[in-house]
């Protein structure tokens, strides 16, 4: 496997093209101050692979660096996923499933942020997706408090929530 590093540049002059541009495996959309981030891999329930894993990095490394954005909005493409967690089908096949410096979605190792990333949980939500967003929010377990973490390293999330992350 290798590890494929994101191609486009992030600076700050590079904003607006960034957020008009086509990323083959998300969906950004800007509404003034806030910008809206859809995992688009639905058919493989939005399971993140290598590739995935880099726009995300780079979205967020935008994000941050834009001034004028206060929030992230993180969702799933379609009504059945959020995130399936790691792609096993990629990994199956060798493919690239390395996550960027900034970790898993490109931002469970993203420390010092300044700006908070709403999860809009549209669906389930499993293994890294949901471990991600459990561990990094108690915000999450109050608005759903009938979530139990099972025994195995995998976590299940099947109702509706938004937490911030």
């Amino acid at each position: 496997m290798t590890h494929t590093e994101p191609t486009r540049s992030t600076g700050a002059e590079d904003l607006n093209d960034l957020w008009t541009g086509d990323f083959e495996y998300t969906a950004v959309r800007r509404d003034g101050h806030v910008l809206e981030v859809t995992i688009d891999r639905s058919d493989r329930y939005n399971a993140l692979h290598g590739p995935a894993h880099h726009e995300l990095h780079e979205i967020f490394n935008a994000s941050d660096k834009g001034p004028d954005l206060w929030v992230a909005i993180l969702t799933g493409a379609g009504d059945k996923a959020f995130c399936s967690g790691n792609d096993l089908k990629a990994t199956s096949e060798g493919l690239d499933i390395l996550p960027g410096p900034t970790g898993f979605g490109g931002i469970c190792d993203r420390w010092g942020r300044e700006k908070p990333i709403i999860a809009a949980v549209n669906g389930v939500a499993m293994g890294a997706a949901a471990k991600s967003f459990w561990s990094r929010t108690s915000r999450l377990r109050m608005q759903m408090p009938n979530l139990r973490c099972p025994r195995s390293r995998s976590v299940c999330l099947q109702r509706r929530a938004v937490c911030s992350v």
